[in-house]
């Protein structure tokens, strides 16, 4: 199969189309022919630098992009939750697979440094890593709709309540920087989003004062935590 590899020194001049074996999926695991795959502000910012901090030291290969949709290809026994042909979303965080955040659970993250993103034509995961996708939208349509401040309250809030839209991560993130978002919608989904994003509305003066003032001391509290 091909993929996109980013390479050290990073930057997109590092970009490389490369072969790689086509995965083969063993018990509880399934291959993902991609069709589709978005590049968001976060994929942007591992492409340039190789991870989220300027002085990142990793050095090995990154598959980058984190959000996508395909197909499912192949499945390996035990696999129940999809069948070959579904139309599927791969989770950005595909450990994560029911309960609270935890440092375990966000490990390999989909395009960065440790987990392999979605810019390849197969992608291997688990089978409760991958979301099926309503056949009456498009690929491109769900993570649109959510930043769309001319939607009413009730479809954004219908967006945010269905349980396949609420694990893509773009969407969610969409949802946070709509101003037309309801604020006890965007304030139950405000823990689900990574650092870099939560810096960014701490900033975004287009959302409403509680959320972006919630949003600052919930990076403070992350920030304290490592120390």
């Amino acid at each position: 199969m091909r993929a996109l590899e980013l390479r050290h020194p990073w930057g997109t001049a590092n970009l490389r189309l490369v072969e790689h074996p086509d995965p083969v999926p063993g018990p509880g695991q399934v291959v993902v022919r991609m069709r589709t795959a978005s590049l968001n502000y976060r994929d942007s910012f591992i492409a340039a630098m190789g991870g989220y901090a300027p002085n990142s030291d990793a050095t090995e290969p990154v598959i980058p992009l984190s959000d996508g949709c395909g197909v499912i290809d192949a499945v390996g026994s035990g696999v129940t939750r999809v069948a070959v042909g579904d139309r599927v979303a791969p989770l950005f965080f595909p450990h994560w697979i029911a309960g609270p955040p935890s440092e375990e659970v966000l490990a390999g993250a989909l395009g960065a440094p440790g987990g392999a993103g979605v810019a390849r034509e197969l992608v291997l995961l688990g089978e409760g890593s991958v979301s099926k996708v309503p056949d009456f939208l498009t690929d491109q349509e769900v993570e649109q709709f959510a930043s769309m401040s001319t939607l009413t309250d009730e479809i954004l809030r219908l967006i945010a309540n269905n349980r396949v839209f609420r694990k893509n991560y773009t969407v969610v993130r969409n949802l946070l920087n709509n101003p037309k978002t309801p604020l006890d919608v965007s304030l139950h989904m405000l823990p689900l989003i990574n650092v870099m994003d939560l810096k960014r509305l701490t900033t975004n003066k287009n959302i409403p004062e509680t959320l972006r003032t919630t949003a600052q001391k919930l990076h403070r509290q992350r920030q304290e935590s490592k120390k």
